[in-house]
């Protein structure tokens, strides 16, 4: 039997039809805030599966599972680390759980970056959400990785840190047991994009010509391992750096750097800087534990919040490295080390090098090639110091070339010296390995 509808209900017909239909491709609007842990995860439609062109997936479908959404980012190299890990767990459980990537980061940006480390290799068992919109307003945070527990009956259970995705809780969470772990918090009156000072007194804060502020730990309540450098908007050069919950030896990097490598080198990880030197009896502040159960105590302890202005950005690092010595217990000291090092020199004609006027400034990585155009040396210097294994010598530049170069090299071609040689030697330079008196920091106990 046919009905034929008619006047107002035919138009409504059509409305419900639409938006079954709007529904059911993920043409309709995701409206979506905020949730507290406890509460119900709504059936938002996951898109942009990183290469799986037209994929979506409702939260819903995965009902019946353990769901772990972890945060990260393309600048995140503690993100990188953990998800070999996560790719294991994922192996492990199999249909049990679904762990899945998700960044804001674009796919082009994400495939280079995975193209460059090789990471589709180690994560074969994961799936990556890239371009994300949606989940991140679901479950707001400060800084990656962040890790998102769903339960099997589409609960919102936590907020918490990597290093608490782990087998054991993993498999407590199948006993409906309680995790003992430290649910991340943000404190919605703390601003992180303004200045400490300035929340703690506004009035005053239009006479102050520079300051420093040191704080305890504030896990639970700020996000791990959020810093940065401020920049002067007239001189256009940095005049501060903030920093929320991050370890000693970040600080220390962030203080030292530029004098250690002569530029920075971005790297904000001790066991990675090979040149400071820990001269102290007990190094145990400096190395998060290898045990999960001590983490969130070795947090409390070690964690600094720290922000510093300055009047003259030329006093910066000046003024950063004091602070540390008076508020520290140790001493730092910039000493020259006799070092075995890879020394980078002249060696022919460096005019196939030389940027021409007015070419773009470029530096990419393309199918395994590294791509530098109109970029100071220094950003090759380091691209070697970052990329190099754990127990290569140093590199140190002895060229005196003090334009920018265009250079294209083999990314894998840096651990490689012979491999490396050959590179350099295409624009009139080489590297040969010697024992070389070069800056190095190091660490005393007061």
């Amino acid at each position: 039997m046919a009905i034929k509808l008619s006047g107002p209900y035919r138009f409504r017909s059509f409305l419900w039809v639409l938006f079954l239909v709007a529904s059911q491709y993920g043409f309709a609007q995701q409206q979506v805030q905020a949730l507290d842990t406890g509460q119900y995860v709504p059936n938002v439609v996951i898109t942009n599966f990183f290469e799986q062109p037209g994929k979506q997936l409702a939260l819903g479908d995965l009902k019946g599972k353990l769901v772990i959404l972890d945060f990260w980012n393309i600048h995140c190299s503690a993100c990188l680390d953990g998800m070999p890990e996560m790719d294991s767990l994922q192996k492990l459980f199999g249909d049990k759980i679904k762990i899945l990537l998700v960044t804001k980061d674009k796919s082009s940006d994400v495939k280079k970056l995975f193209d460059r480390i090789g990471m589709h290799q180690k994560i074969k068992s994961l799936e990556v959400v890239t371009n994300d919109t949606i989940l991140s307003i679901l479950f707001p945070h400060q800084a990656d990785p962040h890790h998102v527990w769903i339960d099997q009956h589409g609960t919102y259970r936590y907020g918490t840190f990597i290093y608490n995705t782990t087998k054991e809780n993993i498999d407590k969470m199948f006993r409906a047991q309680q995790l003992k772990v430290t649910q991340r918090e943000n404190l919605k009156s703390i601003e992180t994009e303004k200045p400490m000072l300035n929340q703690l007194n506004k009035k005053m804060n239009k006479h102050l010509d520079q300051y420093s502020i040191f704080l305890k730990e504030l896990s639970g309540v700020i996000a791990l391992g959020a810093s940065w450098f401020s920049i002067d908007s007239t001189s256009k050069v940095r005049n501060g750096f903030t920093s929320y919950n991050i370890m000693p030896n970040q600080l220390i990097d962030a203080a030292f750097n530029h004098d250690i490598y002569g530029y920075d080198p971005g790297i904000y990880n001790l066991i990675k800087n090979k040149r400071i030197i820990l001269a102290v009896k007990d190094s145990s502040d400096f190395i998060t534990p290898t045990k999960f159960s001590k983490i969130d105590a070795w947090y409390k302890k070690n964690f600094i919040t720290y922000e510093v202005r300055v009047a003259n950005p030329n006093n910066l690092y000046r003024q950063m490295q004091a602070d540390l010595n008076n508020y520290l217990s140790y001493r730092f000291s910039m000493e020259k080390r006799k070092m075995s090092c890879y020394v980078i020199s002249i060696h022919g004609n460096t005019d196939s090098m030389k940027t021409l006027l007015g070419s773009k400034s470029m530096y990419k990585v393309i199918n395994g090639q590294m791509i530098l155009r109109n970029q100071p040396l220094g950003t090759m210097l380091r691209i070697f110091e970052e990329s190099q294994k754990a127990g290569n010598p140093f590199f140190v530049d002895q060229t005196g070339y003090k334009g920018n170069i265009n250079v294209t090299f083999s990314f894998n071609a840096i651990n490689n010296p012979v491999a490396l040689n050959k590179e350099l030697k295409k624009y009139g330079m080489k590297i040969e390995k010697k024992n070389v008196a070069i800056p190095m920091l190091v660490v005393y106990d007061k």
